[in-house]
């Protein structure tokens, strides 16, 4: 008879008497290549001292940034030509208000001026600031209140005014001092007041007091000179006069005394109006600056978005010349941009550009950009989102232009203005770039008007403080030096403006880095406020802080005697020899680079959420992980979803913190900063979902990691050309990621992690996505590359882990629940055998003829059902096996594990057993005969479902199973064996079996009686009311 031996089968000669070995892939090479430049083969020569990994690092990192800001050049060129469109809305504005003015008469050529009459004094209701108050106004006050002249002379004033003033209007006081405490006490309640002094019989003298602020209010301007001061002098001079004369003359000569005054200003040609440059251009440079800032924060957040920079570390970028590359890279779009705008403010010939100096206001606009730079990274260092940072960038705006309207009333960078508040405003404003900025151009811009601006020696001599001096004191050579312009009135100049920006650079720019570790990260890290005085982050030396790491580790185990003595044997003995391991790492034997084990965990665990504050335990994802991985091998960890498979390869690429427990990789301990950051430039990682620049090419993506891992430029072409034909993108090599298929880009993944030769792989899932060709080809490529190196592999593919690996570990809940090579996990946790028996067909009958002949007694049909009736009866008789499948065309049967001496649990050896069905196959209408050991998958099925079991065994929940007399039973989760408490079969002993559905959860796939053997097996019996502890189907 005819034995076939499909892929995945083997024949019963080959299985009987031996262990089955595990076949590996191992294709050839692809044509072409010399055998030397396979990836199993180390040919690239690595940099490993530290100056030279910075400076390649950096170099790398900055051409990344000055391709991609190449081909982003949309808004390259934005940010660049911002400063025009803005500058260019600035003259037009400055244009506009100039050309408005013109239209007045105080700027035209005025040669006869006209006549402005005098008005009466106004009432207090018709002020712009009183008009609208609920309460009492007053128009006039005055003092003294007890003198007959003053009295008589105020009584003219209001009767002769038109209209005449109300005397409840007036007010009297006895001295200037109590009017003073009145107004206090009572704000924009008195319109004016008139103090009469040295009043004698042939004169009187007297001063009035009003507010003397101009006023504007819905487009209306009110000169409190024409609107109160001067009628109200005119109308007491008036009065004055004609108390005089009607005292010494008569009062019929005073009342034809006529007192007529008007205004009228001086002739004068043009006057060229006031340009707003000076004044406003801080608010529009800021706007044109906030460009910039927006992208520069959106540049690092994008990165830290889509986990390319954390793709960096994994792979051994150190963070300082991470850093460094963007510092350098905005300096230098700093330096053009500032180029540009001071180019755009000459070429609209703005005198503030023309009359001073160039390097002043481009220092100023340099300096300041720099600042903002500094202060992106600090902003950045709170976001997430990319999104988020035009959000920010708004409202940074807003708040600028506010700080800069107070800075443009001299707020507080005036000596009057910089003590208020004890300074503290002064102090907050200082460390606001776009307030110095908006300080600096106002200097700027006054010295442009009516003086031929600054020159670059005059940065700090045009500025002094004589505030506190009477005018008439002020050096008269310094304060009215002629041409030059020198402010008086003056604190911070130029020259402190240009040390404080800078300062301020490198104080936001250290403040970013700091924030940026100390803030948890998108993966749940963060580093201790003062870790920068801990030695261990500078040095990967074994230190007493890198034992102190593992020492805890030890401790924390002992606590935990039962993580290496429960559970799977095999698992507990990866255990002990783990801790066995730590204890002398503890000591502090000193590892040895040569020592068997590349990758060494030690009581890992990873718990989210819960604390003491939140009231709650928290979700452990992986629960203590006690293992060793030796060089030269591939250990594949499989597991179901949520088992903690990536928390696990997170932990071992030090993207995630353990919670408790370390890795030692290549015997430096990952908790420690500056042990990790030297193990991963020995690292590569294939994460699982591609972490890729859509507008890099395949190739610039492995000269940027050949930049990272330190790979000398001699040996870059050839080793990425090598890669790139390893997995097949020669063609596709300078076509940019974004346009890449899934399966190139998890290609390119896997020929990013092997990159510069690492002795340490993790591949997270890499065929995902992949056609099988295209992930035959990868496997080869994993295959020839574990020589010399340590494969961690992660995979939902049992066919994947059954060729790959070495070592297989299966996870679940958290746990390792087995670990061992794929034939010794198959011999212990597979069903067995699988017997596949063929069916002879009865020749010009179809499978669906046989089917549906038997009702209609069709002969061959009858025939066949008889041939099938005969092979059951065969392997019933033989090894008391009832079919486990069945088709018309196939019987599968499940056969026990054979002992060492080669019996099945059926009583029956497999050589017995097959050779009978040779013997008789022909009579039995056997047509061929296939036996195949159990296959991973199966393995991976059973410990994931009894991970289940045992975790829900002991929660009290049931499972809804319908019997097939349509009565439903209350089966409880994870039983084994239950008693029927009710119906036909109660009291009887039923074998729950077991399965999963599509999510993972639990559910009873068939309940079987047990057997009389099985019962005693178990010490167990049926009977009705038994309490022998056996859970009850209800």
């Amino acid at each position: 008879m005819a034995q076939g031996s499909p892929r995945g089968r083997v024949s019963p000669e080959e299985l009987i008497g031996q262990e089955v070995p595990v076949s590996h892939s191992s294709m050839d090479a692809p044509m072409g290549e010399p055998a030397a430049t396979r990836a199993g083969q180390d040919i690239t020569e690595v940099a490993r001292s530290w100056p030279r990994r910075f400076a390649g690092q950096y170099v790398a990192l900055f051409k990344k940034n000055t391709i991609l800001g190449y081909r982003n050049w949309r808004a390259t060129v934005i940010q660049l030509c911002a400063s025009f469109f803005f500058l260019l809305m600035l003259l037009l504005i400055d244009w506009a208000v100039k050309n408005d003015s013109q239209r007045q008469d105080r700027f035209k050529d005025v040669r006869e001026p006209g006549v402005e009459a005098i008005t009466n004094i106004p009432d207090c209701k018709e002020d712009m600031f009183m008009k609208d108050k609920a309460f009492d106004c007053y128009t006039l006050a005055y003092t003294p209140s007890n003198n007959a002249a003053v009295d008589a002379v105020i009584a003219s004033v209001m009767a002769n005014n038109d209209p005449p003033i109300p005397q409840e209007k007036v007010l009297s006081f006895n001295d200037p001092t109590e009017t003073d405490d009145w107004m206090l006490a009572n704000p924009e309640r008195l319109l004016s007041a008139v103090h009469f002094v040295n009043v004698t019989t042939t004169a009187m003298e007297f001063g009035i007091q009003t507010n003397s602020t101009p006023k504007f209010f819905k487009g209306q301007y009110q000169s409190p000179d024409r609107f109160v001061r001067v009628p109200l002098q005119v109308a007491v001079e008036r009065e004055i006069a004609r108390y005089f004369v009607n005292r010494d003359v008569g009062a019929d000569v005073a009342s034809r005394l006529t007192w007529r005054w008007s205004l009228s200003e001086f002739a004068h040609p043009v006057v060229s109006s006031f340009s707003i440059v000076g004044a406003a251009g801080g608010n529009f440079v800021f706007a044109a600056a906030l460009f910039g800032f927006v992208l520069q924060i959106a540049d690092i957040v994008t990165e830290k978005e889509k986990r390319l920079r954390q793709s960096l570390r994994t792979m051994g970028m150190l963070d300082s010349a991470f850093w460094l590359s963007w510092v350098s890279w905005h300096l230098v779009f700093d330096l053009f941009s500032t180029l540009t705008l001071v180019s755009f403010g000459y070429l609209l010939q703005f005198d503030l550009f023309l009359k001073n100096d160039f390097p002043l206001m481009f220092f100023l606009v340099l300096l300041f950009q720099m600042a903002m730079s500094g202060f992106a990274l600090v902003v950045a260092a709170f976001l997430k989102s990319a999104q988020v940072a035009t959000n920010i960038g708004f409202i940074l705006f807003l708040l600028g232009w506010i700080i800069q309207i107070a800075v443009l009333f001299g707020f507080p960078f005036t000596p009057e203005l910089s003590g208020f508040g004890s300074g503290l405003p002064y102090a907050i404003f200082t460390l606001m770039p776009w307030a110095l900025l908006s300080k600096g151009i106002g200097d700027l811009g006054t010295a442009s008007t009516g003086t031929n601006g600054l020159e670059w020696g005059q940065r700090e001599s045009y500025c002094k403080d004589y505030f506190f001096l009477d005018p008439e004191d002020w050096p008269e050579d310094i304060c009215y030096p002629g041409d030059k312009y020198v402010d008086c009135n003056c604190i911070m100049p130029l020259s402190d403006i240009y040390n404080i920006l800078f300062a301020l650079w490198v104080g936001y720019t250290i403040l970013g880095i700091y924030l940026d570790n100390v803030i948890t990260n998108e993966s749940g890290n963060s580093l201790p406020p003062f870790y920068f005085l801990y030695p261990s982050y500078w040095s990967a030396r074994v230190t007493a802080g890198s034992l102190g790491a593992v020492r805890a580790v030890e401790r924390d185990a002992a606590r935990h005697p039962s993580d290496a003595s429960e559970g799977d044997p095999d698992v507990c003995a990866a255990a002990l020899a783990a801790k066995d391991r730590l204890h002398e790492v503890a000591a502090g034997h000193e590892p040895s680079a040569s020592r068997e084990y590349a990758i060494e965990m030690f009581g890992l665990r990873k718990v989210f959420g819960g604390g003491f504050l939140r009231g709650k335990r928290g979700f452990a994802a992986v629960e203590g992980t006690w293992l060793q991985v030796e060089r030269n091998h591939l250990f594949c960890l499989l597991g179901p979803n949520g088992a903690g498979k990536t928390t696990t390869f997170n932990m071992l690429t030090g993207v995630t913190s353990p919670t408790s427990g370390d890795v030692l990789v290549d015997g430096r301990p990952l908790s420690n900063p500056g042990d990790l950051d030297r193990t991963r430039g020995n690292m590569g990682v294939c994460p699982q979902f591609d972490v890729l620049w859509d507008r890099l090419t395949g190739l610039e993506h492995l000269d940027l990691y050949c930049g990272i891992k330190g790979v000398v430029r001699s040996a870059r072409q050839a080793h990425c050309a090598q890669l790139l034909h390893e997995v097949a993108l020669t063609d596709a090599q300078r076509v940019r990621v974004g346009s890449y298929s899934g399966g190139m880009r998890r290609r390119l993944s896997v020929a990013l992690a092997l990159l510069g030769s690492p002795s340490i792989v993790y591949l997270d899932e890499p065929t995902t996505g992949m056609d099988p060709v295209s992930r035959r080809f990868v496997w080869d490529i994993i295959e020839r590359a574990k020589k010399g190196r340590c494969i961690i592999l992660t995979t939902h593919s049992m066919e994947e882990a059954d060729i790959l690996g070495d070592r297989i570990g299966i996870m679940a809940r958290g746990k390792l629940r087995c670990v061992g090579t794929p034939l010794h996990l198959k011999g212990r946790f597979g069903a067995g055998y699988n017997l596949y028996v063929t069916i002879e067909r009865v020749q010009g009958k179809t499978l669906a003829a046989l089917r549906t002949g038997v009702e209609d007694n069709d002969p061959a049909a009858l025939e066949h059902a008889a041939r099938v009736q005969r092979i059951r009866a065969f392997m019933k008789e033989q090894c008391g096996l009832e079919p486990f499948e069945e088709t018309p065309g196939f019987l599968t049967y499940v056969l026990p594990r054979e002992d060492k001496a080669g019996d099945a649990a059926g009583g029956v050896s497999i050589r017995a057993l097959m050779e009978g069905l040779e013997q008789h196959g022909k009579a039995l209408g056997v047509a061929d005969v296939q036996l195949s050991t159990a296959s991973l998958e199966e393995v991976f099925l059973t410990i994931a479902r009894n991970a289940e079991i045992d975790a829900l065994s002991g929660e009290g929940r049931t499972f809804a199973f319908l019997m097939e007399d349509g009565r439903e039973v209350q089966i409880p989760l994870g039983a084994e064996v239950v008693r029927m408490a009710a119906g036909e079969f109660e009291g009887m002993l039923m074998k729950v079996q077991w399965s999963q559905d599509d999510e993972g959860n639990l559910q009873v796939f068939d309940l079987k009686p047990m057997t009389p053997e099985e019962e005693a097996a178990l010490g167990l019996h049926t009977a009705a009311n038994s309490s022998d502890g056996t859970p009850e189907a209800t």
